[in-house]
């Protein structure tokens, strides 16, 4: 009895660098695409891809395996380079050889921060982080604020960096004496690095507290 004849792998290495704001374009017909390497790790959050002139979608949704004959990235950071490996799938037969780590956190995984508990007795405005939170699309900030008469403090989650740069903001605000705030996320994709700032408003001889977590799935 005679075995069929095994179909040879056939696919392709890339390395890309995309600037800041800045879009690149490469031309290969080609079955499918998978991501390899991703530098810096946070570029996860800001490079995006589309198929023959295709919906961007973010690159963390990669691999995709469907016909197409070029391929755009942009990455939508405003001053940050990110260099990238993909992997080109030159046909429907073709198996990829070797083994590609992965390079984000699992979905489902939850991770509970506890951002700040205290007491403010002056206005200020406060950053905390950035976290490491991997790639994720579901996030939720409580925050329980006691505030003496005239204080509030206002809440923001936001896309970061490892600097602490802030990007898209997810706003709440909190002006009771004594109330709980929620920020709920879910269904946007956060980059692996989230930062909460707050800012407190505090009359003369008033004072604040204010205790806030941070959970991500």
């Amino acid at each position: 009895m005679t075995s069929p004849m095994a179909v040879s792998p056939k696919y392709a290495k890339r390395t890309f660098t995309v600037g800041p704001g800045q879009e690149v374009q490469f031309e290969l017909l080609s079955y499918g695409v998978a991501l390899a390497t991703m530098n810096p790790l946070y570029g996860l959050g800001f490079i995006q891809f589309s198929l023959d002139n295709g919906e961007y979608l973010p690159i963390t949704y990669m691999p995709v395996r469907m016909p197409f004959q070029y391929i755009n990235f942009r990455n939508i950071h405003p001053n940050q380079s990110f260099t990238f490996d993909v992997i080109f799938i030159l046909n429907e037969s073709t198996v990829l050889e070797g083994s590609f780590s992965s390079i984000y956190q699992q979905f489902n995984q939850e991770l509970t921060i506890n951002v700040v508990n205290t007491t403010i007795t002056s206005s200020q405005n406060v950053l905390y982080g950035p976290y490491y939170i991997g790639t994720r699309n579901q996030a939720r900030v409580v925050s329980t604020v006691t505030a003496s008469s005239g204080s509030l403090a206002a809440i923001n989650l936001a896309n970061s960096d490892p600097s602490g740069n802030l990007y898209e903001t997810f706003p709440i605000r909190v002006n009771s004496l004594n109330s709980i705030g929620a920020i709920d996320v879910d269904g946007y994709m956060l980059a692996p690095y989230v930062a909460v700032s707050i800012g407190y408003s505090v009359p003369s001889g008033g004072s604040i507290g204010i205790n806030t977590t941070l959970t991500v799935r």
